[in-house]
C-alpha cells in the first residue's frame, strides 16, 4: 500500500515538476505553451513561474519517500493544480497547449485523491 501511495504522489509531483524546464529559456516556454513571451518582464515572470513549479513538484517527489510529508505534499499539489484549473476555467479562451495543462492537472489531482484514499484505508 505504501509503495502505491508513494508512486501516486511521485507521479503527481512529476506533473508539477515538468514545467521547470521552462526556466531554461523564453523560447522553451513559447514552444510548450504556444504563446508569445514578449519583453524581459514577462520572460522573467514566466521563467520564475517555471522555477516555482519545479519547487512544488520537486518537493512532492521528495515527499513521496517520506510518509511524514505525504499529506503536506498532497495539499500543496492539489492547491497548485486546482488554482491553475480555476484560473483557466474562469478566464476561458485558452489555447490547445494550455488545455493540455488543464487536463494534466486534472489527472494530477486524481492521482493525489487516489493517494489520499489509500492513506485513509
Amino acid at each position: 500500500m505504501e509503495i502505491a501511495i508513494a508512486a501516486l504522489i511521485a507521479l503527481a509531483g512529476l506533473i508539477n515538476f515538468l514545467p521547470v524546464f521552462g526556466a531554461l529559456s523564453r523560447k522553451r516556454i513559447e514552444r510548450v505553451y504556444q504563446i508569445q513571451v514578449e519583453g524581459p518582464d514577462l520572460s522573467i515572470l514566466m521563467r520564475h513561474r517555471a522555477v516555482l513549479f519545479g519547487l512544488v513538484g520537486g518537493f512532492m517527489i521528495y515527499a513521496a519517500f517520506d510518509r511524514n510529508l505525504w499529506l503536506i505534499a498532497c495539499v500543496l499539489g492539489v492547491l497548485s493544480m486546482a488554482s491553475f484549473i480555476l484560473l483557466a476555467w474562469s478566464t476561458g479562451g485558452y489555447n490547445a497547449a494550455l488545455r493540455k495543462v488543464v487536463i494534466a492537472d486534472i489527472i494530477g489531482i486524481v492521482l493525489v485523491i487516489a493517494a489520499l484514499g489509500l492513506m485513509a484505508v
